[in-house]
């Protein structure tokens, strides 16, 4: 599963200046690895919800994705808006300083 274009975390990274280099209407479209890697996105996040991505996943994604950086998030801060926005807003740009690119 992936992060749609018209969703709340893909406005919030697009705020930091990340771009969701998946179009299209779905919100949150299913994608294999090889279908990713054919966008050639410089970053792939990978939230901690809704499914619980992990360090153990890290180097599959990677190697599936050869040239994209690779790095986990609090999925909170993808999912959960309102009250919380300005902080995830923050953790959000803290976790991707140095990060650029599309996810």
């Amino acid at each position: 599963m992936a992060l749609g274009s018209d969703t709340y975390g893909s406005s919030v990274l697009a705020l930091l200046g990340v771009a969701n280099v998946l179009p299209g209407p779905e919100r949150y479209p299913e994608v294999t690895l090889e279908a990713l890697a054919l966008h050639e996105p410089d970053l792939v996040v990978l939230p901690s919800e809704p499914y619980p991505f992990a360090e153990r996943h890290v180097a599959g994604v990677a190697a599936g994705v050869p040239g994209a950086g690779v790095v986990l998030l609090d999925g909170r801060d993808l999912f959960w808006w309102g009250a919380r926005t300005p902080g995830a807003v923050e953790r959000l740009r803290s976790s991707l300083t140095g990060s650029s690119g599309a996810t």
